[in-house]
Order: C-alpha cells, then sequence, then structure tokens
C-alpha cells in the first residue's frame, strides 16, 4: 500500500491543488494518509536521534530509564502513526487557531502519553498508570498547542504574503 496520494481523479471530489491537500471534509481518506506521512516523518526524525545517540554514547545509554532504545523507537512510530491519523482525520479544524491548538495535542499526545507511561512506570518515578497519564497529557497539551499555533501563524504568514496555499 502507497502512501502516496492516488493519481487518478476520483470524480468531481478530488482534493489535490498543486500537489497539496485541501482538506475539506473531515476524515477524508486523503487527510488522513496525509497525517500519517507527517507522523512517521517526524517519528523518523526522533528515532534518527534515538540512533545517534545510541552510537554516541554506546548501548546502554537508555539503560538509566529502564528502557531499551527499541522501545522507545517503537513507542514513537506507533504514538506518531496514531497523532497522524487523528491528525490528517480532522484537518479541515486547522482553520482556527483553537482547532491549530486541538491538532497539534492530537499529533503529539500518543507520543508523550507512550513515553510517559513507559519511562515513568519503569523507574517507578510516577505512583500509578494515572498519575504517568496525566502527565503525558499535560506534555502532549503543552508541546501540542505550542505546535499547532506555529504552524497556524506560519501558514497564515504565508498565505498572506502570496508565498503558500491558504490557510487549509
Amino acid at each position: 500500500m502507497s502512501l502516496a496520494a492516488p493519481s487518478r481523479r476520483i470524480g468531481s471530489d478530488e482534493r489535490h491543488e498543486g500537489g497539496r491537500m485541501n482538506a475539506g471534509d473531515l476524515g477524508a481518506r486523503e487527510n488522513v494518509l496525509l497525517g500519517l506521512r507527517i507522523g512517521l516523518t517526524i517519528a523518523t526524525g526522533f528515532s534518527v536521534w534515538v540512533v545517534i545517540l545510541r552510537l554516541m554514547f554506546g548501548p546502554g545509554v537508555f539503560d538509566r530509564f529502564g528502557v531499551r532504545w527499541g522501545v522507545i523507537v517503537t513507542v514513537y512510530y506507533a504514538a506518531l502513526s496514531l497523532g497522524g491519523c487523528a491528525y490528517g482525520a480532522l484537518l479541515p479544524l486547522k482553520r482556527s487557531p483553537l482547532g491549530a491548538m486541538l491538532l497539534g495535542f492530537l499529533l503529539l499526545c500518543p507520543m508523550y502519553l507512550g513515553i510517559a507511561v513507559v519511562l515513568g512506570l519503569t523507574q517507578h518515578r510516577v505512583p500509578s498508570l494515572s498519575a504517568a497519564l496525566v502527565d503525558g497529557l499535560v506534555l502532549g497539551g503543552v508541546g501540542g498547542s505550542i505546535l499547532g499555533l506555529w504552524i497556524w501563524f506560519d501558514e497564515r504568514n504565508q498565505s498572506r504574503d502570496g508565498q503558500g496555499p491558504p490557510n487549509r
């Protein structure tokens, strides 16, 4: 299964404009696939960082966290794939600042939840699973909201300057 956009026209409901998605409908298949690609791209970037740390400091670099590097990479790919699909499905919400903040939260929250649970419980630094979940939600809320607003402002400035597509 290819993640690339379909090359044939899908009737009059085509969503492509100049190779970019036009997020008209909530849950549109093309938008979900776009979100998945975004999530996988972010997961790859984070995973490359983990591999670089492992190569620089040795295979035991994550031992102090009580977790192997492969678990961290797995959490990144699983969580950011899920978050990316949610992001893509709700892409039309990005038209407003609050919607963009919600999308950023949905994109990053699964990753922060996964890492908070894995690291928190293996290190016994949180009293319970619910405390780890709260930590993950707070980190996802703060980081995701900042990311969403940044993307919203960036796309708004690009559309004003005529350098990019209008805010979808």
